[in-house]
């Protein structure tokens, strides 16, 4: 793993001032409806989280169950 994934990932624990939750849980949270907006901000969504470079982290160890994948997908 990059030693500087860590750090970058730390800083998501924060609160933002003025916020109520931390930036994962926005993150993680999927649009509730499907509208054009709510799909444009899903899509800002996974450029921030492209931003850290997980994709860098080495998963080919982990077992993962088709479900688990398929969910987030929809």
């Amino acid at each position: 793993m990059d030693p500087q994934l860590a750090p970058a990932l730390k800083t998501l624990l924060v609160v933002p001032a003025g916020k109520r939750v931390p930036e994962p849980e926005r993150l993680w949270t999927p649009p509730v409806k499907s509208t054009g907006t709510a799909m444009v901000r899903a899509m800002e969504r996974v450029e921030e989280i492209s931003a850290f470079g997980l994709g860098r982290v080495n998963l080919s160890s982990v077992s993962v169950s088709v479900n688990r994948l398929n969910t987030p997908a929809r």
